[in-house]
């Protein structure tokens, strides 16, 4: 069952991201095509944060909740996979929220191989798979919305 997840405030984002840290063992950043003026070739501080729990990058054309085309002779956005710890998670933690992070760059966390999270960033979306989450929303101020999907 996969839902939208609206109204999350910033002690909410950090239940979610202890929820996280302790039931993931990885999650990803995708950096959109990099190189053009609109997102040139200086990344944001998180990517540098991260490095040391990088486990790998790979360039693609669709990560979770998005599918895009790219044209002959552009670079394919790059998705950054980093194991999901107590170390990691602490740089998420100095943002506000996931909209916070950097408005082009889309986040999804996963347990074992399977997606129990992931962010739209720039539609400010965020989509949880609740069969996974049982009634952890209950104890938040977030409200879900059933998705079509």
């Amino acid at each position: 069952m996969v839902h939208l997840v609206t109204n999350v405030n910033k002690e909410d984002y950090l239940k979610i991201l202890k929820f996280l840290e302790k039931n993931c063992s990885t999650f990803s950043l995708v950096e959109p095509n990099i190189g053009y003026s609109d997102f040139p070739y200086e990344l944001p501080n998180l990517k540098v944060d991260l490095q040391d729990y990088l486990r790998k990058s790979e360039k693609v054309t669709s990560w979770p909740g998005t599918k895009c085309k790219v044209a002959k002779g552009e670079e394919k956005p790059v998705l950054h996979n980093y194991e999901c710890s107590r170390e990691s998670i602490k740089y998420l933690k100095k943002y506000n929220s996931f909209w916070d992070i950097e408005e082009q760059m889309d986040i999804a966390f996963y347990k074992t191989f399977k997606c129990i999270l992931y962010t739209i960033s720039h539609e400010e979306m965020l989509v949880v798979d609740l069969a996974f989450w049982g009634n952890f929303f209950e104890y938040t101020n977030c409200v879900l919305i059933k998705s079509r999907s």
